[in-house]
């Protein structure tokens, strides 16, 4: 059975498996006896954006993985502007949605991702090919910490 921090590094590989800018290493083990993986990004405003969107460590149990994005330099942007700045180029993003926002209505923002299936290799042992499959959204929400009134979900098309 894969270790939860091996399934979470499976999943970020998957959702940027087609990007020709982000490589997302392993995990490697510290001295501490926690996991660290790097995410290697081509671009500042690219490795901005994702190290924005994604957590910098996950705690399971008494495991620690910690996230670093390469080169790691954050502005002041808006949660939409980091998510299309890490998605540009990406073939399984769509867009971001932001509504306007009022004093009577609730806005939100949306990750759009195509509406498709990708699986990576997670030891799953309810698989019986040792494969997860989700839809681009459900990779999105497991891998990224977006905030409070962001969603990830599937472009109609």
């Amino acid at each position: 059975m894969m270790a939860p921090w091996d399934e979470y590094v499976q999943a970020a590989k998957a959702l940027f498996e087609d990007d020709p800018d982000v490589v997302v290493d392993d995990a490697v083990k510290t001295e501490s006896g926690d996991y660290r993986v790097v995410v290697r990004v081509h671009g500042d405003d690219k490795a901005e954006s994702i190290s924005e969107l994604m957590p910098t460590e996950l705690t399971y149990g008494n495991v620690t993985l910690y996230i670093d994005v390469v080169p790691d330099n954050a502005r002041e942007l808006t949660t939409a502007d980091h998510i299309r700045r890490a998605f540009a180029g990406n073939p399984l993003y769509v867009d971001v949605i932001e509504p306007a926002t009022s004093l009577t209505t609730f806005g939100a923002t949306y990750a759009l991702f195509m509406p498709e299936c990708v699986q990576y290799y997670s030891d799953n042992l309810g698989s019986p090919y040792g494969a997860t499959t989700m839809a681009v959204e459900e990779v999105a929400r497991k891998v990224l910490s977006l905030p409070d009134g962001v969603f990830a979900s599937s472009a109609e098309m």
